[in-house]
Order: structure tokens, then C-alpha cells, then sequence
């Protein structure tokens, strides 16, 4: 097992992209398990002589009014958002499982996340119990944005939405 040095999820040795954050890693050449990122190519400003400020993605995390766990979204185009069955072969991008989600109405298959660009949207897929963005139920198999501090209620799961873009990343402009 190797630990990402960027969220510290635990992984398979040889995984050179972390599920959970996205991170690029390798194992060090001594097989400590260790992982690292990859060698960045020469920056702009060594090449140019100009300084450019590093472009990262937009991130989405989720915060769990109910429990207090912060979730890091994985950098993906589509994310499902339920509970897992592993009799039925489900296993959520964005699991509630561990927040009693059975129990407080989550469908297995509740509502997806979808990335375009540096913008999240949230979509009920017709969900038992409903989805509802800032208290607002949401029609099904309609994408709806959702923005920076955006409460989202699956059931009776309560998360908020925190997106950080770079420019709202510490030290950039």
C-alpha cells in the first residue's frame, strides 16, 4: 500500500493517479511506497523569462452538515452521489454510506455531479426521497449549477458545496 502525499488516501502499490484527488504519482526508485508527483517540465518562466501563475482545476468538496466529513470530490466529468451495494455492484463516486445514508433516505443511484469546465451542476436521477439545492427540489434529470456555499439535500443528507477555483486558491492574485 502507498499513501498519497496529497490527501493521504490509501492506495494500490503501482497507482500512478490518486482516485480520490486526482494527484499524478510514482513510486521513488528505493520502493518506499512513498508517492510523489511527477517531475514538472521546465516552467514558463525559466523558458521565457516571464512569471505565470499555475493553472489548477477547479475543486469540489462536500461538507457533511449531519457528521462534519469533508469530501473530496475526485476530478472527473460525471460523478454519481448515493450509497454503495456491493451485492448490486454500486459503488458511488461521492459514497454517503458512511453518513448513515440508508437510514436517512439516499437512493443508491440519489443524483450525479457533473463537470463542465470549472463549473459543477447537480441533477436529481429521480430519486425516491428528492434532491433539493438551497431548498429547492430539483425536477428530475435536470442539470441545475451549483455555486460556492450551495446547500444540497439528499434525503435527509445535508452537504455544502465548496468549490475552490486557483484564483480563489491562498497566494494568487
Amino acid at each position: 500500500m502507498i499513501i498519497c502525499p496529497y490527501c493521504q488516501s490509501h492506495l494500490l502499490e503501482g497507482t500512478l493517479f490518486c482516485p480520490e484527488c486526482g494527484a499524478n504519482l510514482f513510486h521513488s526508485a528505493e520502493g518506499s511506497g512513498a508517492c510523489a508527483p511527477f517531475p514538472e517540465a521546465a516552467s514558463e518562466e525559466a523558458v521565457s523569462g516571464r512569471t505565470t501563475a499555475q493553472i489548477a482545476p477547479t475543486q469540489l468538496r462536500l461538507l457533511v452538515l449531519n457528521s462534519g466529513r469533508l469530501i473530496l470530490c475526485p476530478l472527473a466529468e460525471v460523478l454519481l452521489v448515493g450509497r454503495s451495494d456491493p451485492a448490486g455492484g454500486i459503488f458511488p463516486e461521492v459514497d454517503l454510506t458512511p453518513d448513515n445514508a440508508y437510514m436517512a433516505g439516499v437512493s443508491r443511484r440519489h443524483a450525479r455531479i457533473i463537470r463542465r469546465g470549472d463549473r459543477f451542476f447537480l441533477e436529481d436521477l429521480n430519486s425516491a426521497n428528492g434532491t433539493y439545492l438551497n431548498r429547492e427540489r430539483l425536477p428530475a434529470h435536470t442539470p441545475v449549477p451549483i455555486d460556492d456555499g450551495s446547500e444540497i439535500r439528499l434525503g435527509n443528507v445535508v452537504l455544502r458545496a465548496i468549490i475552490e477555483s486557483p484564483s480563489s486558491a491562498p497566494g494568487v492574485p
